[in-house]
Formats: structure tokens, sequence, C-alpha cells
């Protein structure tokens, strides 16, 4: 049964990490990538649909994105969700050049904060889960007469698993850190 814990402990901390990946994915680091405008809200068809559903969104500069939309009658809620996001996108046919402009080195610091506040944030909850798990087990432990040995066996089963996925939280936020310091 233990051992099942800390397959599914560990299953949740990958979770955990490819969601970091992710929000890192989102930073507006100065690089154009086509993960910034994926999920990008236009108001269309009377409701609201991430950009990345209604067009191709590609990358063939550092610099730019090109989104090309697939109904031209979409053309101007992508333009208006475009510019509501802070871009400026020159428009030609049903194609949007998107400038992504290099940040300050302010900006550069703003962004490795919250980066690590993104690592922070899993890493908490990585503790917040190891601990359910231990709770979970020391209930289990009582009711089932488990052994003093096999309990701590246990925890530091789980203490070796969380400090490896932190390990690998940290591990990403720096090399985030590396990527802004060197746009």
């Amino acid at each position: 049964m233990t051992e099942k814990n800390l397959k599914a402990l560990e299953r949740e901390f990958e979770i955990g990490l490819q969601a970091l990946e992710k929000k890192f994915l989102g930073l507006r680091i100065g690089r154009a990538r086509p993960e910034l405008l994926e999920n990008l809200s236009v108001e269309i068809y009377g409701g609201r649909q991430a950009l990345g559903t209604v067009s191709n969104i590609s990358a063939p500069q550092s610099q730019l994105l090109v989104v090309e939309v697939w109904d031209r009658s979409i053309k101007d809620a992508v333009e208006k969700a475009l510019r509501k996001a802070s871009y400026s996108p020159s428009i030609e046919d049903n194609r949007f050049s998107v400038p992504i402009p290099s940040p300050t080195k302010e900006r550069r610091n703003e962004l490795i904060k919250i980066a690590f506040q993104y690592a922070e944030e899993v890493k908490v909850g990585f503790r917040n889960q190891r601990r359910a798990v231990l709770d979970g087990f020391e209930k289990r432990k009582k009711e089932e007469n488990i052994s003093e040995d096999l309990g701590r066996k246990f925890k530091q089963d789980v203490d070796k698993i969380t400090n490896n996925y932190v390990e690998k939280v940290d591990a990403l936020a720096k090399t985030q850190e590396s990527i802004v310091k060197n746009i």
C-alpha cells in the first residue's frame, strides 16, 4: 500500500513540474514563442475561445509571431484581443504580424522574480502534498497497527521524493533565470 502512495505522490509532483514548465512558457521574456498567444482569449461566435483554436500561430523569427486566422470574419475580434493584451500587430489580409520587443533590464529582473515566485508556489504545493500523505499514513498506521520502522522508512522515502522534486523545481527556476538574463 505504501508503494502505491509513493507512486501517486510522484505522479502529483510530476504534474506540478509540468505545470511549472507551462507557466514558464507563458512568460513574455522577449523571445517569440507560439505559446505566448495560444491561450489568448478571443470573443467570437457568441463566446470566448483560445486564439490557438481558431488560427495558426508561428514564430518565423526570434522577435516576431505570425497569427494566421482561418476565418476572415473573426479578424476584427482577433485584432481587438491582441491589442487588449498589449500587443501591437500589423495586419495583412488574414495574417497578423506581432512583434515581440526585448524586455528592459528592469523587466528582466521582474520576470526573474515572477519565475521564482512560480517556483516557490509549486514547492509549497509539494510540501502540502507531502504533509497530506504523511498525515494519511499516520492515521493508517494507528488504525492498522503498522510498525515504527515501516513508518520511518515511509517518511524517509516521502522526504527523498519531495527533496528530489524540489531540486528539480530549483533547477528549472535557475534555467529560466539564465534564459531571461541572456536575452
